[in-house]
């Protein structure tokens, strides 16, 4: 169906607030715009109608529409798109120029008042809502939209949901007032609300309204970040141009100075000056011949100074401060300074995204928050997370009404409001200990988060004792704490990742560095972790290793001499989590070895990025991961590692795909909340989303083996829904072959011959239940761990199609497997296997395949594109499609020669298996 605003007849800016619009907050107008027009009726005033969008809509439903707007040049534009609109919806319609608070018009006029996101354009609202109620029959309608509090474009007046019920009720009675993204949605009718009306909606509103602050404070968080990434950038752009019209100002300098001494040397120049000084002191004349013998003597010429090139100026080592000889990064070829102080890195690496927009797994989890940056982050898409300070805890907590109270060993604690109050002088101080007996006081349950264990147990054991709950990083503390702590509400609570931010999605340019590490340099503390350095970092220069410096500015930890000229700067945690992806291996080193489950941070979150990690030895990451992270005991040991991953592809490829699907299915921030709310006995409301497998064969042979390729799948639940394209089999003896298999959940409809492949496919769709629906075919060979790696790709992009672009092809005739379309791995795109398509189930519902004998997936991908929905290849493996000898079977015709022309031979036709782990 033709959507209501569409490019045909209505401009995108149908509303006020005229500005270039991003395709969620255009699609965010586009349904408040549909909203408004499905409440008009009868004859209808389009209060601040811009150029007519909503008067077009309305008269194309029949309604008779006035639009009235006080800029000439939106009514013209308004009265050229009328033109163009047929007779019928066109005698409906008239456009005028008017002030809208005195319009010349009589009492009584319209049935419908429409006020399309104007009241916050203009500052004399409550005389245009006075004009409205007006202009409105005794049993007409106000329908409004409006923005929900402040934005900082052209919006004179901020609303909130007292202030605009003060604004409507002195004019209108209130039939309805809701909070939808991010904006108010009114509907009311003429004369004054009462006070007890105002007070209940006021009461019934609250929970929305905190909702949607909540909303606006993760959105302005977001903008922060990017706008801080966006000055950080252009810092780094100006700074470089300041560096580069510094060298050249100094070349130039040098330049000049060169030329003078090089004319300096010259014979002729000496000897003139010989001549010149004994003309102006005649006592100089008795040294002309020693002087004259001196000129005969060769001087040797100054050196002529060298100009950097800019390309290479431009990739220095950005600190102003580190003025000292150019050298050059290893593995890129890029100028760079000695110094390595400075804030910024020297490694071309992709602008950080920042962290993206939620959805938020619990919306209906409110958690009062206290996070240093990291947890922050992870946290903040698990429930809906308020962070308060310590002078406005109290404020904020009561008109939230958290249901759980989070605090974790914070150093700085919520951007630095609480540096130095979780822990200080080894006990807190005194606003967290009021804010914990707040919460106690209203039952609301108290955590806090030891990070720093076994390391730092002494500086947070008093700050512990106030929670009603504990947990640790190190289980060996767990009896620590019961001992001083005297209860047994104490539980193991690793580091994890967070798929929105820690997620194998490809950065622009791919993997293109080999090795990189990301720390700091201990000389005074943590033996242990020295050591591991040298065992590590020290085999890996030869490997054209990269270090990002993390306390970059303090002299004590600094890198020694021997990494001096792999230190490339210091990143910014967002756009480290773009260097996670940048290089294909990564180093770590470990500062506590002894703990069975305390591990780094980072080791979670570059497995998530499917990044191999090879790291010194450590018990804890030994039990957590076991072989996924490659553990080095000699420098011998990590050349070894170093050499297997970067030497083939498809080996470290393969480490990274089974320690990210380690991470997901085990230890992402979802798990770790799931834990803490099983500990205060609550519901983690997590439960694993159900697939139905829609599976269409017209061949009786290829029956067995289907349902194997189903039933091997780990994840569950599952359906099958199986269609017998005119296969003359009784659907319960396919039932009872599949239950056998071990599938539950069998579904089997019968079809008749005569229908087409995408009539068929819509049978399943129509028997299917789950909340995703995946396509497989009668004839591929997929991996036990398919569905589930293809299913976890919806946790951290906001797809609506799921499949792999990049995908293994067995050709029988040819006795060769091939790798088609290896760039389409971990990327959106336009395209992918139609044997792989795994889709939001009411997504497919509603677009169904076309009645087609053939081509109905790259029909069904065009058309999910056109919802602008999107696409996302994810990894290669646990996928082949076969290729039989005889071509005819095969719906798609396409020879051999042609799929190869398109791929690479990565083994032989047998072989195929191994790509299936």
């Amino acid at each position: 169906m033709k959507s209501l605003v569409d490019p045909s007849g209505i401009p995108p800016d149908a509303a006020p607030g005229k500005h270039l619009w991003t395709m969620p907050t255009a699609r965010g107008a586009r349904e408040r715009i549909e909203w408004l027009v499905g409440q008009a009726r009868g004859d209808v005033l389009d209060v601040g109608c811009g150029q007519g969008g909503v008067s077009i809509l309305c008269a194309r439903r029949g309604l008779r529409a006035v639009g009235v707007d006080i800029d000439p040049s939106r009514i013209e534009q308004a009265l050229a798109t009328r033109v163009r609109e047929p007779d019928p919806v066109r005698n409906l319609l008239s456009f005028r120029v008017a002030d809208a608070t005195a319009l010349d018009l009589p009492d009584a006029t319209f049935d419908c008042v429409v006020m399309a996101d104007t009241i916050e354009h203009v500052e004399n609202a409550s005389s245009l809502l006075a004009e409205g109620a007006r202009l409105l029959r005794a049993d007409g309608v106000l329908v409004l939209t409006a923005t929900f509090g402040f934005v900082p474009r052209d919006h004179p007046v901020t609303f909130y949901v007292a202030s605009l019920l003060e604004l409507l009720a002195r004019h209108m009675t209130i039939q309805s007032l809701d909070i939808v993204d991010g904006y108010f949605r009114v509907v009311a009718r003429p004369g004054p609300t009462s006070i007890e009306d105002r007070l209940r909606l006021d009461a019934d509103l609250q929970p929305a309204f905190e909702a949607a602050l909540l909303d606006a404070q993760r959105k302005a968080h977001n903008e922060r970040a990017a706008m801080e990434t966006r000055l950080r950038e252009e810092m780094h752009r100006t700074e470089r141009s300041l560096r580069q019209r510094l060298r050249e100002e100094t070349y130039r300098a040098e330049h000049a100075l060169w030329q003078a001494q090089s004319m300096k040397a010259r014979r002729w120049w000496r000897l003139g000056e010989v001549f010149f000084t004994a003309g102006q002191h005649p006592s100089a004349v008795w040294r002309m011949p020693r002087d004259l013998g001196r000129v005969l003597r060769p001087v040797p010429r100054p050196k002529k100074p060298e100009r950097l090139l800019p390309a290479a100026a431009a990739k220095e080592q950005p600190s102003l401060d580190a003025v000292n000889t150019p050298r050059q990064v290893p593995g890129t070829g890029t100028a760079l300074s000695q110094a390595t102080s400075g804030p910024l890195c020297a490694v071309e690496l992709p602008t950080g995204a920042g962290f993206p927009d939620g959805p938020v797994a619990r919306p209906d989890l409110t958690v009062a928050a206290i996070l240093d940056k990291f947890s922050e982050a992870a946290l903040a898409y698990e429930w809906n997370q308020v962070q308060p300070g310590p002078q406005d805890w109290q404020e904020m907590l009561e008109a939230t009404r958290p249901d759980l109270l989070f605090v974790e060993s914070a150093w700085w604690g919520n951007a630095g409001r609480w540096r130095a109050i979780v822990t200080a002088a080894g006990a807190p101080k005194q606003q967290l200990c009021d804010l914990v007996a707040w919460c106690r006081q209203r039952s609301i349950p108290t955590v806090f988060w030891n990070k720093e264990d076994p390391s730092h147990f002494n500086k947070f054991i008093e700050t512990a004792k106030l929670f009603d709950h504990v947990f640790t990083v190190d289980a060996d503390s767990v009896p620590h704490y019961r001992e001083v702590l005297g209860h047994d509400r104490i539980g193991l609570l690793h580091f994890g990742a967070q798929p929105r931010v820690h997620n194998p999605v490809s950065v622009p340019g791919g993997r293109k560095y080999p090795v990189a590490f990301a720390g700091t340099y201990y000389t005074h503390k943590h033996r242990e972790r020295v050591v591991q350095m040298d065992t590590v970092l020290a085999p890996a220069r030869e490997f054209g290793l990269h270090i990002f410096n993390r306390i970059h500015d303090n002299p004590v930890y600094r890198f020694p001499a021997a990494y001096a000229d792999h230190v490339v700067g210091t990143l910014p945690y967002e756009q480290m989590l773009t260097a996670y992806k940048a290089y294909k291996v990564f180093l770590n080193v470990n500062s506590v070895t002894g703990s069975p489950t305390m591990c780094a941070r980072r080791v979670f979150e570059l497995s998530a990025c499917a990044t191999p990690v090879v790291s010194g030895h450590s018990r804890a990451l030994e039990e957590v991961f076991g072989d996924l992270v490659q553990l080095s005991q000699s420098p011998a040991d990590t050349t070894t590692a170093l050499k297997e991953l970067l030497g083939d592809d498809e080996t470290r490829d393969r480490r990274g795909h089974l320690a990210m699907r380690e991470v997901f299915t085990k230890h992402t921030y979802g798990h770790r909340v799931d834990t803490v709310l099983g500990a205060l006995g609550r519901p983690t409301t997590r439960p694993e989303p159900t697939v139905s497998v829609i599976l269409s064969t017209c061949r009786p042979e290829q029956l067995t083996h289907a349902i194997e390729q189903v039933a091997q799948q780990v994840h569950r639940p599952l359906q099958l829904v199986m269609v017998l394209h005119g296969i003359g089999i009784e659907p319960e003896v396919v039932q009872d072959k599949a239950r056998a298999a071990g599938i539950h959940d069998v579904v089997v409809r019968a079809a008749d011959a005569g229908l087409s492949l995408g009539a068929c496919l819509n049978l399943g769709i129509e028997a299917a239940d789950g909340r995703y629906l995946a396509k497989m075919d009668d004839d591929n060979l997929y991996g036990e761990h398919y569905l589930a790696d293809l299913l976890h790709a919806f946790s951290y992009t906001s797809a609506g199609v799921v499949g792999k672009g990049a995908h293994y092809v067995q050709l029988q005739a040819s006795g060769v497997t091939i790798l088609r379309f290896d760039h389409l791995e971990h990327t959106r795109s336009k395209r992918v296997q139609g044997g792989t398509i795994v889709a939001e189930g009411d997504l497919l519902r509603q677009l169904r395949f076309a009645d087609l004998p053939r081509g109905v997936d790259s029909d069904l991908l065009r058309r999910v594109r056109a919802e602008q929905a999107e696409i996302y290849s994810a990894d290669r493996f646990n996928f082949v499609s076969v290729r039989r000898d005889d071509p005819s079977t095969h719906t798609w015709k396409i020879s051999d020669d042609e799929l190869m022309a398109t791929g690479r031979v990565v083994c032989h036709a047998d072989e195929a298996n191994q790509v299936l782990f």
